[in-house]
């Protein structure tokens, strides 16, 4: 998860990752039916702050009707991304009833 850099298709040499990148490869993850979830497979480098942590979520939610799998690690951001989860269920009770999203929790120090 969180790939950093990918290969180029064009030249087949590595470089920076971006939000195309993401969004192909959750396109390919939403098209294979042994897949049942959908992770951050690359980072969109250009964008890699608070904002653009967002609008990896916005990547997902537009490139699969899969449930997004991915790590938050500042509260705020999972805050809003449960606000957005929300939204896209019908409101807090109806998350509750069909959750959304996975969120790994990596074990800190």
């Amino acid at each position: 998860m969180s790939c950093i850099r990918v290969y180029d298709r064009t030249t087949g040499m590595p470089r920076c990752s971006t939000a195309a990148d993401l969004a192909q490869i959750i396109r390919v993850a939403d098209a294979l039916i042994n897949i049942d979830a959908v992770g951050v497979a690359c980072k969109d480098i250009e964008n890699s702050d608070w904002s653009g942590k967002l609008g990896v979520l916005i990547t997902l939610v537009k490139n699969t009707n899969k449930p997004p799998v991915f790590l938050w690690e500042q509260p705020a951001t999972l805050r809003a991304v449960i606000e957005i989860a929300a939204i896209i269920r019908g409101g807090r009770d109806a998350l509750r009833a069909r959750p959304y999203f996975l969120q790994l929790a990596p074990p800190y120090r």
